[in-house]
């Protein structure tokens, strides 16, 4: 309610309690709308946005006791950076290239992931399943608004998505 602007520039102290390797950090966000409070915190009710990681590119060693200069900056419009100071060594990323990744999504590439099927990989299977030529598309859109109101709550969703699927799927 009170926001001017968007830019973000924050830094902390961070004190670590045990030895390991740091490869970054998790960030978040709470926001003071009114009288309601949003957050993505790890221990927060999950919204539709979610916790980045922002990693280092080099991993750093550190023990207990130490301290991580940690500070984060974004202009208005801009890409973010971060930047850490730990024994007088620093690094600065920059998301210039990329985005900060989600941890669920960086999980997702791990050969050791253990994928299991969500309720939009029930619509994908099922539709694929009706491709025998007899429906048309806009009938598909009907198909997965009746059938997955919890995923597709608007017609543009659904036809979005049964255009990925013939874009992907079909001849």
């Amino acid at each position: 309610m009170t926001a001017t602007d968007a830019s973000c520039d924050h830094g902390i102290d961070v004190n670590i309690t045990e030895n390991t390797v740091c490869h970054g950090f998790l960030g978040w966000f709470s926001a003071t709308l009114g009288d309601q409070v949003l957050s993505t915190g790890p221990l927060d009710e999950q919204l539709h946005w979610g916790q980045v990681f922002l990693p280092l590119d080099k991993p750093i060693n550190v023990n207990a006791g130490d301290v991580v200069q940690f500070h984060v900056h974004r202009p208005d419009f801009g890409d973010w950076t971060w930047t850490i100071t730990h024994n007088g060594e620093k690094q600065r990323q920059s998301s210039f290239l990329s985005e900060p990744r989600l941890p669920n999504a960086i999980l997702k590439h791990s050969e050791h992931f253990q994928p299991t099927k969500n309720a939009k990989g029930d619509a994908l299977l099922d539709v694929l399943s009706q491709l025998d030529g007899q429906k048309d598309a806009a009938g598909l859109i009907d198909y997965v608004i009746k059938n997955f109101p919890n995923e597709f709550r608007t017609r543009q969703s659904a036809k979005n998505f049964i255009t990925f699927i013939a874009e992907s799927y079909c001849d």
